[in-house]
């Protein structure tokens, strides 16, 4: 039984390895944790180890620990509930700063009245953004000269977001142009699943497949030290308790969706994949 932590600035992903029963009974956990000036934990909830509902994923399970502050130490552990005294040891972790997120460009182009669904998605995504610690001006740092035209006003690199179902058609959203092209969204699809799976084709991952040694496209083996956090986060993801392995960690459309990368919802860990793809550092706690 163990837990391991992928940091973020207001936010922490726990991944948890724990027997799916302890006894006769579905095992049940509570999550205890506190700022390193305090004296008293905070707790969670009792959860129970289960594919669907409270968690999500499958063998690991994850928990995303949310309203935490940037830049501030924590200790962490994992109680059994339902078998007293059964607890993990104790871990430390320290959050990063609050990133920095915007989009390049957004714009509302149908005639219905969805305008505030798709505005309210907007701010939801990018407030995720900023509490994983994604910083786009780091990307736009880290990008190749070729790509310099992409980069805003500001230097950061960013998708520009549209609703226009014209350019869409029968899908839920296009990205046009593969890496760092327009996103599409159809007003019925104003979802953060939706927009997380786009942003990933913006950002890299695009249809024909990727794998990280591969020169096409975004060209992220010309940043070993930054990329290499891609396959962290994915690792961290397929439950791997270190960072020398080889996975093929996508295999086109939709194949890291839900299988490797759990998005449902919005859920962290869609984000910090993300802020990977975006060359961006990643701090995991095993």
């Amino acid at each position: 039984m163990d837990i391991s932590i992928l940091v973020g600035a207001n936010c922490a992903t726990v991944r948890m390895k724990v027997n799916g029963k302890t006894g006769n009974d579905i095992t049940r956990f509570k999550f205890f944790y506190r700022k390193e000036t305090d004296t008293e934990y905070a707790e969670t909830n009792e959860y129970y180890v289960q594919a669907y509902g409270t968690t999500y994923g499958y063998g690991p399970f994850f928990y995303d620990l949310n309203g935490l502050e940037p830049e501030t130490k924590y200790y962490i552990k994992m109680v059994v509930t339902n078998v007293g005294g059964l607890e993990t040891q104790e871990k430390s972790f320290t959050t990063c700063k609050l990133g920095v997120f915007e989009f390049n460009d957004t714009g509302y182009f149908d005639t219905d009245n969805r305008q505030n669904a798709y505005f309210t998605l907007l701010e939801n995504f990018r407030a995720k953004m900023i509490g994983v610690g994604y910083d786009y001006i780091v990307f736009g740092e880290r990008t190749l000269p070729e790509n310099s035209n992409y980069l805003d006003e500001n230097g950061g690199l960013s998708a520009k977001v549209y609703c226009d179902s014209r350019k869409v058609g029968d899908a839920a959203a296009v990205t046009v142009g593969g890496y760092m092209g327009k996103i599409y969204l159809s007003p019925g699809y104003t979802s953060s699943d939706t927009l997380l799976h786009e942003y990933r084709h913006f950002s890299g991952l695009v249809y024909s497949g990727y794998h990280g040694d591969i020169m096409t496209g975004p060209k992220f083996a010309n940043f070993p030290e930054y990329s290499s956090n891609i396959s962290k986060v994915v690792n961290f993801a397929r439950g791997g308790d270190g960072e020398n392995f080889e996975i093929y960690m996508y295999n086109r459309e939709n194949s890291i969706d839900d299988r490797i990368i759990p998005r449902m919802g919005g859920k962290n860990l869609g984000f910090f994949l993300l802020k990977a793809l975006g060359l961006n550092d990643i701090d995991i706690v095993y």
